[in-house]
């Protein structure tokens, strides 16, 4: 330590390097790994209030069809919020990532290099048995790797964390994660109509175009309400089991997922 003392007059520059001993929480080996889920839990608070607002946004209206005859009832919908796969995306990406800092973890407290450790999930059990893909995990104890087959992090043993690796992989080298529309759902779903004489309601299954459900088509002059409010929430498409998921409910899964991996390794080994 310098010491610096101050006379009446004079100047001292201060210094500019300055550092300081982490904080006891910081001491703890797995802090990174779970602030890393921490942080991708606030994502998924953050991704339930963008579709909890965006699943209230969308509104019925009447729209006159070209032969002035008829009329479309349609649920105008909002696009997907533009950012939201990409939010997805880093849910995945810290959850995929806690789980490598764990397994580097697990290795310096064997005593071994973290140097090419990662926590292995492949895409079946004859892949996961590979040399190549136990060799992630070969500098970790004999406990730590009997606990990580356990998992059986693998196509078929766990989808979970085989579709997790999957979604963190497509959305770092190939693409934005697929969403989609997931309803409407409908509070206290009943329609009122009358139908004047003469006239014709056709109520239709819902037909899905890219910004709006045609819910009915009628002669102009019917009358026909739909005395609930539309709810849309939002789902994954065209990924293996989780497709037309809600995206909130399976992001959240994987969250817990990912923290009791970690709680059973604190469980089960004792770390520096």
């Amino acid at each position: 330590m310098t010491k610096v003392i101050i006379v009446s007059g004079t100047s001292h520059p201060l210094p500019t390097y300055w550092s300081a001993k982490p904080t006891p929480e910081h001491a703890d080996p797995l802090y990174g790994v779970k602030i890393k889920i921490r942080r991708a839990d606030e994502h998924v608070a953050n991704i339930e209030s963008i579709v909890e607002a965006f699943g209230g946004s969308h509104r019925i209206v009447r729209e006159m069809e070209p032969d002035g005859v008829y009329e479309t009832v349609k649920l105008l919908v909002a696009p997907v919020p533009e950012m939201l796969p990409v939010i997805v995306g880093e849910v995945v990406f810290h959850l995929r990532s806690a789980l490598d800092n764990l397994a580097c973890c697990l290795a310096i407290a064997n005593g071994k290099s973290a140097k090419k450790v990662c926590f292995p999930i492949a895409g079946d059990r004859q892949k996961f048995e590979l040399p190549d893909t136990q060799g992630k995990i070969q500098n970790l104890s004999p406990t730590a790797q009997k606990l990580i087959r356990r998992l059986k992090p693998y196509k078929g043993g766990n989808n979970l964390l085989w579709v997790m690796n999957r979604l963190r992989n497509d959305d770092v080298h190939t693409r934005l994660l697929p969403l989609v529309l997931d309803g409407p759902h409908w509070k206290s779903p009943t329609i009122t109509t009358l139908i004047p004489s003469g006239a014709m309601i056709e109520i239709e299954y819902p037909q899905a175009f890219e910004d709006q459900i045609v819910l009915a088509r009628c002669l102009h002059g019917a009358k026909i309400e739909y005395d609930a409010e539309p709810v849309i929430g939002i789902a994954f498409d065209d990924i293996e089991f989780l497709k037309g998921e809600s995206i909130v409910a399976c992001l959240r899964q994987m969250v817990n997922l990912t923290a009791r991996v970690v709680q059973i390794f604190e469980r089960h080994l004792s770390l520096p």
